[in-house]
């Protein structure tokens, strides 16, 4: 039966997010629907599944918004589908906790290296969000230093007291928790947090099976959501986030798994880009057309 399965690659980063495509894969629900999913992660975030994407590496992939926004604005082979998670993404604000002396938000205009996974991620860009928000200049006070992923800002905050990491604050609370980080503040994104994209060639030969590979992650999300303490625990072994921090995150998490979209959430996502200069064409809802697709409901 397996050489009648369509292989569908997709990328996502190793976070809790992202845990009802490995049950179902686990549990074998992909096949119920024809297809196999070569789930690949990408720890370097959404910066670099927009780079595998536009390479072909993968087909699909789950992009923070912000990135698949401006992406498919430079690259018209991919499209944006439909909203993965629709809760706002949580940043963490981290310092190191030794090397740093910063201790409050208002501290860090002027002085502040922002640590980032690679440019065109959602670190890169919610840097913007953040500096815009504390007053920086953000044409002349923004500065950055590439650092891959989270394992390389733990090595890097302990060795420079300036520098500023953003990233998901659950997935951070094990290393602020063990004294390695200190976070200094939260910025949620104004915007849905995930979303589903995919490279437009796949999209016109398999767009039948990924819709009904997303309607299998859908139920696997529901049933995750009100899953009780044994999410938690999962989330806890899978992820190392402790039994507080995981029961706090599943309370506020909410799935969408659709490939309907809200155009003027991505209309009103593209004009906060703009005004912050990391998106070249001002948006309207013609270029919001332009980057997405409808495989039906």
């Amino acid at each position: 039966m397996s050489q009648n399965l369509k292989t569908i690659r997709v990328g996502g980063v190793p976070e809790h997010f992202n845990a009802p495509w490995h049950i179902a894969n686990e549990k074998g629900r992909f096949a119920e629907v024809g297809t196999k999913v070569e789930f690949t992660k990408f720890p370097g975030g959404t910066g670099a599944m927009c780079k595998a994407l536009s390479a072909n590496e993968v087909d699909v992939a789950l992009l923070l918004t912000e990135g698949a926004v401006v992406h498919a604005t430079k690259d018209s082979s991919v499209k944006i589908l439909g909203v993965y998670v629709d809760s706002p993404l949580v940043w963490g604000v981290h310092v190191g906790k030794e090397s740093s002396s910063f201790t409050d938000l208002s501290m860090l205009k002027g002085k502040s290296i922002f640590a980032i996974s690679r440019f065109g991620s959602g670190s890169h860009l919610m840097a913007y969000v953040l500096a815009k928000e504390l007053g920086f200049d953000t044409e002349n006070d923004m500065k950055f230093e590439v650092v891959g992923n989270l394992d390389g800002a733990r090595k890097a905050l302990p060795e420079n007291g300036n520098l500023v990491f953003m990233w998901e604050k659950h997935m951070t609370s094990p290393f602020v928790d063990k004294g390695e980080f200190a976070r200094i503040g939260e910025q949620p994104t104004p915007w849905p947090c995930f979303v589903i994209a995919a490279r437009d060639d796949f999209l016109k030969e398999n767009s039948d099976a990924l819709r009904k590979t997303i309607d299998v992650v859908r139920e696997e999300c529901l049933a995750f959501k009100n899953g009780g303490s044994a999410t938690v625990d999962y989330i806890n072994k899978e992820y190392g986030i402790d039994h507080t921090g995981a029961e706090t995150w599943l309370n506020s998490v909410q799935w969408n798994c659709s490939v309907g979209l809200d155009k003027d959430m991505l209309l009103k996502t593209g004009q906060v880009l703009h005004s912050l200069g990391r998106l070249d064409q001002k948006p309207d809802l013609e270029l919001i057309e332009s980057i997405t697709a409808s495989i039906g409901s």
